[in-house]
């Protein structure tokens, strides 16, 4: 993994043909875009747990759901 100058870890690049449509694209379609994204997330962290956890309630998988997408550097 190499630093980027900002001193952080590169994970990934975006190709220039990716930036350039990010760009261009309006800000509607970046917002929903982003929505799709986080419920994309929040399905495949429930899912893991779900499958962690076969025997749980539902609501006791939300709830460990939040916990791990409000602080995922603090998850066990």
């Amino acid at each position: 993994m190499t630093a980027h100058q900002s001193g952080h870890p590169v994970i990934d690049e975006c190709d220039p043909i990716t930036i350039d449509l990010l760009r261009s694209i309006d800000s509607v379609q970046k917002f929903i875009t982003i929505q799709a994204m986080w419920a994309s997330a929040r399905a495949i962290v429930r899912a893991g747990i779900r499958a962690e956890h076969p025997d749980w309630p539902d609501d006791l998988v939300l709830a460990e759901q939040a916990r791990r997408m409000a602080c995922p550097s603090r998850v066990d």
